[in-house]
């Protein structure tokens, strides 16, 4: 097969484009971290939405890296069952934009939106088990059904190791 020099331009593009939407979703990740709106731990109506926003971005950017063969496995802190952050970030994403998503579903009912800050063990126990906990004072778990994800140690870590795989600057 012959490449033409439009072939090789339009490619060209194409890279360029993407490389400028993997930009801007990083930079809208790391600003809803900077605006402070996972700090309070007075909870704000808008935390549910911006978490949702995260998840949509962030699964977007993880489903991209994963496409091009560098996708982020680390499982550091993940609930049974779940995979690594590239599944998390999908289930959560899943579960924050279907209503209906099994992946709300619990033994003992359903949590659409759950939220822990700082250090909570044993939040909701179900038939003598914990159900919810979060295990650091530093942190905030966000939880859909039985899938956590902490909104320092693992979300930020991930836009983290995204900027590193991309190499794109963060301002």
């Amino acid at each position: 097969m012959n490449v033409t020099n439009e072939d090789e331009l339009e490619r060209k593009r194409a890279e360029h484009r993407e490389m400028s939407e993997v930009g801007y979703l990083l930079q809208k990740c790391f600003d809803l971290f900077k605006c402070g709106i996972f700090e309070n731990v007075k909870q704000s109506p808008l935390l549910e939405p911006a978490v949702t926003q995260l998840l949509i971005w962030m699964n977007d950017l993880l489903q991209r890296a994963d496409d091009r063969g560098s996708r982020i496995t680390f499982a550091d802190e993940m609930v049974p069952d779940t995979g690594d952050i590239t599944d998390l970030i999908s289930k959560m994403r899943n579960a924050a934009c279907h209503m209906k998503s099994k992946n709300t579903v619990l033994d003992f009912g359903s949590i659409r939106f759950g939220v822990l800050f700082g250090r909570v063990p044993n939040a909701i126990q179900y038939n003598n088990e914990i159900a919810l906990s979060s295990d650091y004072e530093d942190d905030v778990a966000v939880y859909f059904g039985k899938y956590r994800v902490y909104l320092r140690r693992q979300a930020y870590r991930a836009l983290n190791e995204l900027v590193g795989i991309y190499g794109i600057k963060i301002r």
